[in-house]
């Protein structure tokens, strides 16, 4: 009779250190899927700001001055013309994620901040806000 070995034929010892073994692979999946995750988000909110700062040009060009609202880049249209002369309406911007009032997040779930008065546009996410 043996203590430490159970009636399948593996001993507690084994069964411990396969369950470390397990513990340590999935800590080093969760590890690489937060990097990987946070990598993805920063080039999302890299495209993100280039297409709102070209958006508030494309404003300024159009209208003579920059949006009052940062929602009116969605909000107004662009009223464009192609070479064949056919006229195409859109948006300034397409906002993907935004929230309950309307206004833009960035890919970590925070507001944009806009400054009416000079165009400047930012996230607010720490770390991220000279951007």
């Amino acid at each position: 009779m043996h203590l430490l070995r159970s009636e399948r034929g593996r001993s507690l010892w084994e069964n411990l250190v396969l369950g470390t073994i397990i513990i340590g692979m999935c800590y080093v999946f969760v590890l690489y899927y937060q990097k990987t995750a946070t990598q993805a988000r920063l080039k999302v909110l890299e495209s993100d700001m280039r297409n709102l700062r070209l958006g508030i040009s494309l404003y300024l060009y159009k209208n003579g001055r920059i949006p009052e609202d940062i929602r009116d880049l969605e909000k107004k249209e662009v009223v464009e013309y192609t070479a064949g002369g056919e006229l195409i309406k859109r948006e300034y911007v397409k906002l993907i994620t935004k929230d309950e009032e309307g206004y833009p997040l960035d890919p970590f779930r925070n507001r944009y901040h806009y400054n009416p008065k000079t165009g400047m546009i930012h996230p607010t996410t720490p770390g991220y806000e000279n951007w």
